[in-house]
Formats: structure tokens, sequence, C-alpha cells
């Protein structure tokens, strides 16, 4: 393998013994524990019962850190020629990737390795390797809230988000001069007709609200008997970039 191929070399390293060694397997014991207290009376978990459950889920954590490490290797291929320039100009960006990276890459595995949707382990690799690019202009913190709001938010909210940011800009282009309220309203208001889906008012409206809760969105002050409709914030954006696939 040429050892200036480092997707390749980052695939290949996730094949090697040390990843093949089951890394839920410091489980076994408090697994253990677990099964006895909710076995039922004069029930038993035999030993045999319990290497397959540990390798079962030693299984699945190995699925999941290949789906990541395959997904960051894809990223750098896009990414690669921009990272090797910006750490060859930048020197806070090159501090970054020497001091802070190694720690967000080992936060990352850790939270790949416990995800139970392919699709976050996806974001979780799309952040660190845009970390790897910009990760300097955002600071460590940054992008570990980053990893924890793609780990917390399904593909429907982020959709949500996604398609709310976007119409919240064109709305803001077209209409730069009107109030910021009827222009996130009718922003909102589109969002389930773009996403195609049959989304009630009332789902929508708990998305907004989860949105809030992680910071990516802020409820737009409305009259009492109007619909509340919600405004994605900076951070919002930010985070969509995180998770953007590389071009």
């Amino acid at each position: 393998m040429p050892i200036d191929d480092p997707t390749t070399a980052l695939q290949a390293l996730n094949l090697s013994d040390e990843r093949q060694r089951s890394p839920l397997s410091r489980f076994a014991k408090p697994f253990l524990a677990f099964t006895k207290l909710i076995a039922p009376p004069g029930g038993e978990l035999t030993l045999g019962g319990l290497e397959a459950a540990v390798d079962w889920l030693g299984g699945k954590a190995e699925a999941n850190l290949k789906e990541f490490v395959d997904v960051l290797a894809e990223d750098l291929k896009y990414r690669g020629a921009q990272v090797q320039r910006l750490l060859a100009e930048n020197e806070a960006q090159r501090k970054f990737v020497a001091d802070e990276l190694p720690g967000l890459a080992v936060d990352a595995l850790r939270r790949a390795e416990q995800c139970r949707a392919k699709e976050r382990i996806g974001r979780l690799a799309k952040i660190l390797a845009h970390a790897a690019e910009v990760g300097s202009q955002d600071g460590p913190d940054a992008v570990e809230e980053m990893m924890a709001t793609a780990t917390g938010l399904s593909d429907a909210e982020i959709l949500v988000l996604q398609l709310a940011a976007e119409e919240y800009r064109k709305e803001k282009a077209a209409h730069p001069h009107e109030a910021q309220r009827a222009v996130a309203a009718r922003a909102w208001m589109r969002v389930p007709g773009m996403a195609k889906s049959s989304m009630s008012e009332d789902e929508l409206l708990s998305v907004g609200a989860k949105l809030e809760s992680f910071g990516l969105a802020v409820r737009v002050e409305t009259q009492p008997w109007e619909t509340p409709v919600y405004r994605p914030l900076d951070r919002g954006h930010k985070f969509i970039e995180y998770i953007s696939r590389a071009r």
C-alpha cells in the first residue's frame, strides 16, 4: 500500500488486528450483572449466551467504526488538497490539527461506536473532516458540541433545519427590509411542503422546539393566536456546514 495514499491507509488501519478486537469486551462483567437483574426467577444466562451477546455487540461496534472510517476517507478525498494547503499556510489550523484533532477523533470514534443509526455515524465523520479544514476558526469545544448535536437529531429533524435555513435565506434576500417575523413565518410554513412529508403542524412545532433546545433555532415572537414559527440561528447554519459532504 502506498504511504502517500492517506485515505487507503486509514481504511486499512481500521481492518488491522487492533480494530478487530471487540471494543465492547470491557462491558462483559457489567452486562452479565445486568442480565442477572432482569432474568426471570430460576433463569440463568450461560457463558455461551454471554459470549454470543458480547460478540454481537462487538460486531455492531466494528461495523459502526468501519462505516465511520469509510465516510471519513471518502470525504477527505475531496477535502484533502484544501486541508494540505491550509496546513502549509495557516499556523492556527496546523496547531489545531496537531493539538486538538487527535482528541476530537477519539471522541468521534467513541460516539460512532455507540450509535444505532448509520446516518448519525456519517455525520460524525463529516464533522471531523470539516474540522480538519476549518476547526481552528471555531475551536475544539464548538466541534465537540457539533458532534453531540449530530447524534441527538434524527434525519427528519435535520431536514427541517436545512429547509428552514434555505427558505429563510431566500426570503431574507427577496425582502431585506421586511420585518423578521413575517420573513421567518413564510419560510417556516413552507418547510413541510418542501420536505414532501405528511408532517403535521404539531410535529413541526415539536421539531422546532427541539432545534431550539440544541441552540440551532429560535422561536420568533408572534401574536398569541398565531402559529409559532422558528428561525435558524447562526449556529444552525454552522451545523449544516459541518455535516454537509465535501464537494
